[in-house]
């Protein structure tokens, strides 16, 4: 924790001037017996407290590294000069990449320790515009952490203080103005009083560490006001140290939290727990979670880098030696001419490449021509990796292009190399790649290699828009390639991605020349920016120091082909733009007078008169006289050989995608059918990070541009499926509307087969269809859902014999306080079991008792049939497990079982007290009307008695073959209503031979003989079956922690069902025969069949219709997603649903967090989405059909008495949930 104390050799470095004040201010120290000072040097990452150190030092005795904003860990610097020792120590930033970095305040308190601070440096910049609630958050930080006595002890540090600011206010005035408004943080973030405030006296001091700081008559670094700021800043520590404020020690108490501010200070586990819990956007800076601390830019992309279908690309312009100017005013004098100048920063652009890891890095300006260089990058990508490929410019230019693939992520398939000798030497390499990381397909059950399209370029410079007709032309030169590329290879759906620097802005017309091809800015996707946002970013600046553009990072997904202008449509267009805007420029007119300059009526000969006048024509670079036939063609609207101004106005006119009229050149379609991917932007990055406010750090030095990175992911329906053969749509729409009507009515009098078969007469028809292959059909069920469905099927079977289900019956009559109570348990009691057990089990063990319950008591029964129907419902989208489209949803999102729960469990909870108190609310009166025929205390006889109607009477799942049909109808939302009376009927057979033996051992324990033996025998068969039955609890218990623990779920539920079969220990299968088969082969054709249904392209069409307004981004976007899966689930039921949707809803959404967010909404509104109607759910139906079937008790819940409760408390529960949902 010591820091070695050297001589201040820096010290020699000052002028005299600077010398002399110093030594005066240490002498002041001196004489107040201050013979050490400790300065401790705070504020946000990338502000210049690092380079505020080495400017106090005299040398660089703190590394400032081009691409890391700030040290790791607190560093002390010692110094020593006649006597006198001056400590400094540096700190790491206390914001990182948007939120306040708590961690590096325990590493600053531990390196602290039993150490005094003498003087608090709070640095920040001057050249920032506003002060927003981050300033106020490190400032409440620091207050929490140190106290409010450490501002009585602060200076606060302004850097870029040579910053010149807007014209409109004087250097005074703006440095007062953003002086103020840091002090009015510091007063509202530590929370002093008025008094206290003002007794504090904090001081602001202005810095200027670079290079370039203008000096005074005494070779002083000074400000534009004249001060030497060197001095003033050492006078300013000078002057704090001895106020007659305490010094602050910071001794293991503070450490600890034990201060003053301690009760604040308890807060801030739950502000970092508060950030972890989302991610937001922050003017334009992404508020991730806290972690741990690490460099910037690798911090920012990892959490996008998570998913393994995730790549990343850089572009970035490194700024060739030979145009790198060293001396402003000897241009003459670059960097090229110093080995050890160029040599250093390209190694610190490796270091930053390198340490990024991205998939594809793209390069420009690279100094090919130099073979010590060109080697440099070429061995350390390698060695790291890449693939690496450099294309100098023609005409021994000297720079060039480099491109690196990383051999862990693509594997070259062709390369290519596009020259433009026509003017500017600029070439453009092309790059057929493989990934080899695989993507999901259409389907999500099987994964594709995605081929790509990479493209790095350098447009023409300088950014004059008198070069935009040449910058245009390469552009459509580019294009024009890949088009012609990808015809000659016959390559369909392929996604595209061009990097480089391209000169231009956001404004700028190539910029709308490529969106009107399709193409994205992946910077401006990432951060949701608009063409007015064009001044939030930047990433050059010329060699002038002036901002000037940006780089961008371009995407294009395959679409259909009638829904893109054809190139060289776009291309005209974009000329008639740039003309409009040089004739505005030069008429000094606005936009409606844009062409004055034409007059009236104008000929040929005339049009190119003044288009020469504006410099479009009859220079090098600028329109040929091919191209300016072609434009007259256009203009020449009635084709007499003149045109009118005023018409012609209408067709110059850029539009960026034309959707009203279809293309006349169109895409090839591949005969063969292919799975094809888009990509989709997950997050865009700037290097330094000032770039993407618009500012430009005065101590960045790696290049005049900016480093742009992005995360890319899979889009699984990002763009438009081509449509299948019409023969294979019909065919497939066919297979898939029978499945649909024998799952929503199994008895149709043409084809009475039932849902099982049904589901397996689809799939055969699908693949006798040809609409997938048998391979396919194959690929497409997914056993790892059969597998979790079969493992909970056998875990509550074992449940039930350990009479779970009767404990669960008791519990909702023990100790009952009346009719309104016995519905709030009725409610509790479904929720919590259907989570556990499976909404479908629940209520078919539930329904008879809760039926009883009412009827000994004389109360209607609806009103508890309706809770325990929607409760089980609601609580059952609470779990993976919880009911099936549940088990869809988490086996193929792979969220884990904590995180679904995590997700879903506020909703569920707010849910069923919402539901309850509904209830209670429709029918309060009806309830409070009935009287019980019974006492209201109910002696401990009549619980016996109930009790043992429990036991006599057996509510297995296994024992009621008609759950196989209940639960499909999960799929479906219906059911025959003679179908289940028949096998009702038989079903009270079979549990009662099957389960006689068990009632038998009931029996045994309840009637003991008074012989010796026989007691024995009784006690020992007693202790088995208690001993028993805590196993199957313990196993049951042990697989809800193991799923809890994010192990896999299908085989945690496998290895429970097995530790339950062994442990019986006998013959399993009387206990196997009770599993619904019939379900698991339900599932297996409809997996098929919905997957053929896919393969048609119709799902995808009418997504790709719903999606722009089915954002869950936006509130209005989730209300229509929540509406859309509302109707389906309730007419194609809710797996069909889940399995149609579920892939592209989780593909539309942003980023990792909202993927998880769409699946979790998907899960909550389908499962609610059952309590609809009464044929909504197996749940509505199973509650139902035991209620009529009851024989001395039954009941008729009808589909009105449903629907009078089931609507609202649909709309109202499924509504709070969507806001609860994270």
């Amino acid at each position: 924790m010591g820091s070695l104390v050297r001589e201040w050799v820096g010290f020699q470095q000052f002028p005299a001037a600077t010398q002399e004040r110093l030594i005066e201010f240490f002498t002041k120290l001196k004489q107040k017996d201050m013979n050490s000072l400790t300065v401790v040097v705070m504020g946000k990452g990338g502000v210049g407290k690092s380079s505020t150190v080495n400017s106090l030092i005299g040398e660089q005795v703190v590394r400032v590294s081009p691409f890391q904003a700030e040290g790791l860990r607190p560093v002390m610097v010692s110094r020593t000069m006649g006597g006198f020792t001056i400590n400094i120590i540096d700190t790491p930033g206390l914001v990182e990449a948007g939120y306040v970095n708590h961690q590096a305040l325990e590493l600053i308190k531990g390196f602290l320790v039993n150490r005094t601070i003498d003087v608090l440096l709070y640095v920040d910049r001057l050249d920032v515009y506003r002060v927003d609630e981050l300033d106020r958050q490190v400032v409440q930080a620091i207050t929490q952490t140190f106290g409010k006595e450490i501002w009585c002890k602060t200076l606060l540090v302004l850097t870029h203080a040579q910053f010149s600011p807007p014209d409109d206010l004087s250097y005074e005035t703006f440095s007062s103005k953003r002086s103020d408004s840091l002090l009015r943080t510091i007063r509202a973030g530590s929370k002093m009083g008025k008094q206290q405030f003002e007794d504090s006296a904090i001081e602001v001091v202005y810095a200027e560490n670079s290079g370039r700081c203008s000096k005074n008559d005494k070779e002083e670094k000074a400000l534009p006001n004249g001060e030497a700021w060197i001095p003033n800043l050492v006078k300013a520590i000078t002057d704090v140290a001895t106020n007659q404020k305490k010094a602050i020690h910071v001794d293991k108490k503070m450490v600890d939290g034990s201060y003053s501010d301690d009760k604040g200070k308890k807060l801030i586990p739950l502000i970092i727990a508060a950030q972890s819990l989302s991610t937001e956007v922050f003017d334009g800076f992404y508020i991730v979670p806290t972690c741990e601390r690490s460099d910037v830019i690798v911090q920012r992309l990892n959490s996008s880098l998570a998913s393994s279908t995730s790549i990343s690309c850089t572009t970035f312009n490194i700024l060739a030696p030979i145009y790198k100017r060293v001396d402003q005013l000897n241009q003459s004098n670059r960097e090229s001419h110093s080995r050890d100048l160029w040599y250093t920063r390209n190694q610190d652009i490796l270091e930053l490449l390198l340490h990024q890891r991205s998939s594809v890095i793209c390069l420009q300006e690279v100094w090919v021509a130099n073979e010590e260089l060109a080697n440099m990058y070429h061995d350390r990508l390698a060695t790291a990796g890449y693939d690496i490929f450099q294309l100098p410019r023609t005409n021994r230019r000297g720079d060039g292009l480099l491109t690196a693939i990383h051999k862990d992520y693509f594997e070259l398939v062709n390369y290519r190399e596009l020259l433009f000798n026509d003017f500017g030497d600029r070439v453009a390499q092309l790059l057929h790649v493989k990934s080899l990381v695989p993507f999901p397909s259409f389907n999500g059950k099987q994964d594709v290699q995605q081929e790509v399209l990479i493209v790095n370029t350098h447009l023409l410079f300088p950014h004059d828009s008198t070069l935009s007709i040449a910058r245009l032309r390469q552009v459509y030169k580019i294009l024009e390639y890949l088009e012609a590329y990808q015809k000659e290879n016959k390559l369909t759906h392929i996604p595209i991605i061009l990097c480089g620097d391209w000169n231009g802005s956001k404004r700028g017309h190539v910029y709308k020349f490529l969106r009107s091809q399709g193409f994205i800015s992946s910077y401006d996707v990432a951060h949701q920016y608009t063409d007015s946002d064009a001044h939030k970013w930047v990433s050059h600046r010329n060699h002038r120091g002036n901002i000037c553009g940006v780089d961008f990072i371009w995407l294009c997904n395959p679409t259909r082909s009638n829904s893109r202008k054809p190139l060289r449509t776009s291309w005209v267009e974009a000329v008639f733009s740039i003309i409009k805007y040089q004739l505005q420029k030069a008429s000094i007119a606005e936009d409606n007078k844009a062409f004055a300059i034409l007059g009236g009526n104008l000929t040929y000969s005339g049009f190119c008169q003044e288009l020469q006048k504006v410099n479009l024509m009859g220079i090098p670079h600028g329109l040929s006289f091919q191209e300016t036939k072609e434009l007259w063609v256009r203009a020449d609207l009635a084709r007499n050989g003149v045109f009118d101004y005023e018409k012609l106005k209408k067709t110059w006119n850029m539009r960026t995608v034309d959707q009203s009229k279809k293309c006349k050149e169109r895409v090839m379609e591949s005969k063969k059918e292919e799975e094809a991917v888009g990509l989709k932007v997950k997050k865009a990055v700037l290097f330094p990070q000032e770039t993407e406010k618009g500012l430009w750090p005065e101590d960045y030095s790696l290049s005049d541009h900016a480093c742009l990175t992005t995360i890319i992911s899979s889009n699984r329906n990002c763009f438009s499926m081509a449509m299948a053969p019409v023969v294979k749509l019909v065919l497939g729409s066919i297979a898939f509307a029978i499945f649909w009507i024998l799952a929503v009515f199994p008895s149709v009098p043409f084809l009475p087969i039932g849902r099982t078969a049904g589901s397996l007469f689809g799939a055969m028809l699908m693949v006798i269809f040809q609409v997938i292959t048998p391979d396919q059909a194959y690929a497409a069920i997914d056993l790892p859902i059969l597998g979790l469905l079969f493992g909970t099927m056998v875990v509550s079977i074992y449940l039930e014999r350990a009479d779970m289900f009767k404990y669960l019956g008791t519990l909702l009559s023990w100790r009952s306080r009346g009719p309104k109570d016995l519905l709030c348990r009725v409610c509790l009691v479904s929720a919590v079991s259907s989570a556990l057990f499976t909404n479908d089990t629940c209520c078919v063990v539930l329904t008879e008792f809760v039926l009883k319950i009412a009827r000994q008591k004389n109360l209607p029964p609806h009103p508890f049939l309706l809770a325990l129907a929607t409760s089980a419902n609601i609580g059952s989208s609470a779990t993976p497990i919880g009911n099936p489209q549940n088990l869809v949803i988490a086996v193929q999102s792979k969220i884990s079982f904590w995180e679904f729960l995590r997700g879903v469990f506020p909703a569920m909870i707010v849910g069923i007290t919402v539901n309850a108190v509904m209830l209670l609310a429709m029918y309060w009166r009806l309830l409070s009307d009935h009287k019980e025929e019974e006492e209201n205390e109910v002696s401990e006889g009549v619980v016996a008695v109930e009790e043992e109607d429990v036991t006599s009477h057996r509510f297995s799942p296994a024992t009621l073959p008609h759950l196989s049909s209940f639960r499909s109808e999960e799929t479906n939302g219906r059911t025959d209503p003679e179908t289940l009376r028949n096998r009702g009927a038989s079903s009270g057979e079979s549990s009662a031979s099957r389960d006689h033996q068990a009632d038998a051992e009931s029996q045994g324990e309840s009637y003991p003989t008074t012989n010796n033996s026989n007691v024995l025998l009784f006690q020992t068969k007693r202790w088995r079956r208690v001993l028993w039955k805590s196993s199957v609890y313990l196993i049951t218990l042990g697989m809800l922690i193991s799923l809890l623990m994010g192990l896999n779920m299908s085989w945690t539920a496998i290895t429970a069902a097995l530790a339950l079969v062994v442990l019986d220990f006998k013959d399993a299968r009387p206990s196997l025969e009770k599993v619904s088969y019939s379900l698991l082969i339900f599932f297996c054709g409809m997996f098929i069949t919905v997957d053929g249904f896919n393969k048609t392209g119709i799902p995808t069409a009418l997504w790709d219709l719903m999606e722009p307004y089915a954002n869950i981004d936006e509130a209005k976007g989730t209300a229509v997603l929540a509406l859309v899966i509302l109707v389906l689930s309730n007419v194609a039921s809710n797996v069909p649903t889940v399995l149609l949707l579920g892939a592209r809803v989780a593909a539309s959404a942003a980023a990792g967090e909202e993927e998880k967010k769409a699946w979790l909404l998907l899960a909550w509104v389908s499962t609610v989405a059952g309590n609809l109607t009464l044929l909504g759910s197996a749940a509505n139906l199973i509650v139902c059909e035991q209620a009529r079937r009851a024989v001395s008790h039954g009941y008729t819940l009808t589909f009105t008495k449903h629907l009078k409760f089931g609507l609202p408390s649909t709309l109202i529960v499924t509504a709070i949930g969507l806001y609860l949902i994270k």
